[in-house]
């Protein structure tokens, strides 16, 4: 009750304090203002440019060195820029990182499909994924379907500055068609 009271007479205070007319007579002994002149300057010095940081420069010991600024972490600079946002979708899928990414991760695909085609035609192995089928071009248009949304949803992450877990994600799935493509080759060798 009392902090209510209190902040009630604080209120009436403060309003009573803003309805007060501030006195704006200057004193006749003051000497006069002197006029205000707008002077064109001719020696105006140029504006600095942007300073570009050098990410090598925020660690003193450098990439795969511990930092004190993390708390003694390895520090690695973002050399992908994946952790930077993008101004628009494009802008992001067609960063070097994302074009290195999804054009890794086709040739990986297109490893897997072909080896999987010549091993089922040696008759040594079969698709085990129902969804891709035994025919190349159901493979294909599941398999590069799969990779259109993959790589759409990771620029779409990357727009926002949040490229690094999808980007892996990515590299991932291309560790992965590379493998299955080792495994269906030494399988067509039979």
């Amino acid at each position: 009750m009392r902090l209510g009271l209190f902040l009630f007479v604080l209120f009436l205070s403060t309003a009573t304090l803003a309805q007060t007319p501030v006195d704006t007579a200057t004193n006749s002994n003051d000497p006069p203002l002197p006029p205000v002149t707008l002077k064109h300057r001719e020696n105006v010095p140029d504006a600095t440019a942007a300073k570009i940081i050098d990410e090598r420069r925020t660690c003193p010991g450098g990439n795969g060195k511990p930092c004190a600024v993390l708390g003694g972490r390895l520090y690695f600079s973002d050399a992908l820029a994946l952790s930077q946002h993008s101004k628009s979708w494009s802008a992001a899928a067609t960063s070097p990182g994302m074009l290195l990414a999804v054009g890794l991760l086709t040739a990986a695909t297109v490893a897997d499909i072909e080896t999987t085609q010549s091993c089922i035609k040696a008759g040594t192995c079969r698709e085990g994924n129902p969804l891709m089928g035994q025919s190349r071009a159901q493979q294909y248009s599941v398999g590069m379907s799969i990779n259109a949304f993959a790589f759409w949803a990771t620029a779409e992450q990357k727009r926002h500055g949040r490229g690094v877990v999808p980007f892996y994600i990515l590299w991932s799935a291309t560790a992965l068609h590379a493998t299955l493509a080792a495994h269906n080759s030494s399988l067509a060798a039979k």
